[in-house]
């Protein structure tokens, strides 16, 4: 009898642990899927610095800041992304990694990319000695035709893209950070232009 009784204690207790764990591994997806949130809405507002508050490791991928001295860029990213949308599709969360599925839709910046770096080549081309520009002029170029780039997408029907991609997360302290950044991600943030500058050559 008193060791039917023993056991019936140790059932009731590992029962009334159950909730208690599952309000933590709820407490834990909650708190990784805010951190998704948050840099996937620094994003649609191209907001270098909360953007990069949510990444523990740039890698070898651009920070957003690096446009900070080419405006028409950092204009064109910020609408570009203003239309960026998204849905969490999984989380889940072991010890202090996180591994987040989500599907976004995000502006695809081919046209951009075949104006802007069509006008850089052909200027280039069109040089006797472009390998011998001023320290200055390439980031002029740069800017130049950047801006014609910019007004020509505005006045353009936006297209888009559809990705599901995998954000791996860990706990740093008390938050949670993108590990390191991909480069299916990077390309997702700055709107398809990384890879339509890798391919500008393709066609």
């Amino acid at each position: 009898m008193k060791k039917k009784l023993c056991y019936l204690l140790i059932i009731a207790l590992i029962f009334s642990c159950i909730p208690v764990i599952s309000s933590e591994a709820a407490s834990k997806k909650s708190q990784v899927n805010s951190a998704v949130k948050g840099f996937l809405n620094a994003t649609k507002k191209f907001d270098a610095n909360k953007m990069n508050k949510y990444v523990k490791s740039w890698g070898k991928c651009t920070k957003p800041s690096t446009y900070n001295s080419t405006p028409y860029m950092k204009k064109y990213f910020k609408w570009a992304n203003k239309k960026l949308s998204y849905k969490i599709l999984s989380t889940k969360a072991s010890g202090k990694t996180a591994k987040v599925k989500v599907r976004v839709k995000y502006t695809n910046s081919k046209e951009f990319t075949d104006t802007f770096y069509g006008l850089l080549v052909l200027d280039l081309m069109g040089r006797d000695n472009p390998d011998k520009l001023s320290d200055k002029q390439p980031l002029n170029l740069f800017n130049k035709y950047s801006k014609i780039a910019y007004f020509d997408a505005i006045k353009s029907k936006r297209k888009y893209k559809t990705e599901t991609i995998t954000i791996t997360l860990g706990k740093y302290g008390k938050n949670w950070k993108i590990k390191k950044m991909s480069k299916k991600l990077e390309n997702i943030i700055y709107a398809n232009y990384p890879y339509c500058m890798d391919h500008f050559w393709d066609e």
